[in-house]
């Protein structure tokens, strides 16, 4: 299993291979957990990510990763992603079988040579603004098929998805609780419609910050248990 850094998310057991995880949020602050998921990854784990449809990722791409952002918290984060460890790409892959054809392909352009020889961990694909005219459901059943065949767990963002995907192992659903301001609902949701999880970002361990000056991690995190 890929370990997160997130207990309520490690203790469920889900981001294994072949596994499909949705993370759905009508909140501003969906992004920003997904964002802060895949740092927990890499923090936690040797390897790469590979980040799909990565212009469906707005704060990623709008000064994170291409460090030249002026706004000073995007450069704050930027400084805290390890963002040579993220293969991104834009647009999804047709198939499972182009992915593993394209893959080592990429990681010999000159920009990821550094990934040849390390693990891919996880791929995180936002489907926020499909593409080819290719619907939510199809996408999430080809995403599906994508961590079976290369056999890693797959992250998809939903952002305003209300459905619960039967294609998906899990689903992390973010609410925001006093309109946009925290604290954060989240709710795990298993493919049956099941609540089997429910934490709530600055109540708990699980700690939200909606200003990143005033913290060294990232949006989400947990607080190291002293």
């Amino acid at each position: 299993m890929v370990k997160t850094g997130f207990k309520f998310i490690d203790e469920l057991n889900c981001l294994n291979s072949g596994n499909l995880i949705s993370i759905q949020g009508n909140c501003f602050q969906y992004e920003q957990f997904a964002i802060s998921l895949m740092q927990g990854i890499l923090d936690h784990n040797d390897g790469y990510i590979l980040l799909m449809n990565k212009y469906d990722f707005y704060s990623l791409i709008s000064g994170i990763l291409d460090n030249n952002s002026e706004d000073d918290d995007k450069a704050l984060i930027s400084d805290r992603i390890s963002k040579n460890n993220i293969l991104s790409r834009n647009g999804l892959p047709a198939d499972a079988e182009v992915l593993l054809i394209s893959l080592p392909l990429w990681v010999k352009q000159k920009r990821f040579k550094h990934l040849q020889d390390k693990k891919l961990l996880a791929i995180v694909a936002p489907i926020y603004k499909l593409r080819y005219d290719v619907t939510e459901e199809t996408a999430t059943l080809m995403l599906k098929d994508i961590a079976q065949i290369l056999n890693v767990p797959v992250i998809c963002a939903q952002k305003d998805s209300s459905d619960i995907l039967l294609a998906a192992d899990m689903t992390f659903k973010l609410t925001a609780v006093n309109g946009y301001k925290e604290p954060i609902d989240i709710e795990a949701v298993s493919p049956s419609g099941n609540t089997v999880s429910q934490i709530q970002a600055n109540i708990s361990s699980l700690k939200y910050t909606e200003y990143l000056k005033d913290c060294d991690k990232l949006w989400f995190y947990e607080e190291e248990v002293k």
